[in-house]
């Protein structure tokens, strides 16, 4: 949240949330002003879905930003800056492999 420029993030590429159980949670876009692509990642590695996720800043209330939800369980989630210079082709992979460090 707050985040204004992907650089500040240590000029990784994405954003990687590991979950240790499948789960279905929801994501939202509070007080992120960067517009961000998600893409859910099973414990296979399959891709379970994408969406391009739209910043709600105030005075939008909490309860009215939209939560973006995956098409069914996941591990990974993946976070990254809309656009092509961003793109990282998770969209059509058919697998996804995420080193830990």
């Amino acid at each position: 949240m707050g985040v204004a420029d992907f650089a500040a993030l240590g000029g990784y590429a994405a954003m990687v949330f590991v979950f240790e159980e499948d789960t279905g949670g929801a994501f939202w876009m509070r007080d992120t002003p960067l517009p961000l692509r998600i893409t859910f990642v099973a414990a296979d590695g399959s891709v379970v879905s994408g969406t391009d996720m739209v910043p709600c800043l105030a005075p939008t209330p909490s309860d009215e930003c939209e939560r973006y939800l995956a098409a069914g369980p996941y591990r990974l989630a993946i976070e990254h800056p809309v656009g092509s210079e961003f793109d990282l082709g998770l969209g059509d992979a058919d697998h996804v492999e995420v080193t830990i460090e």
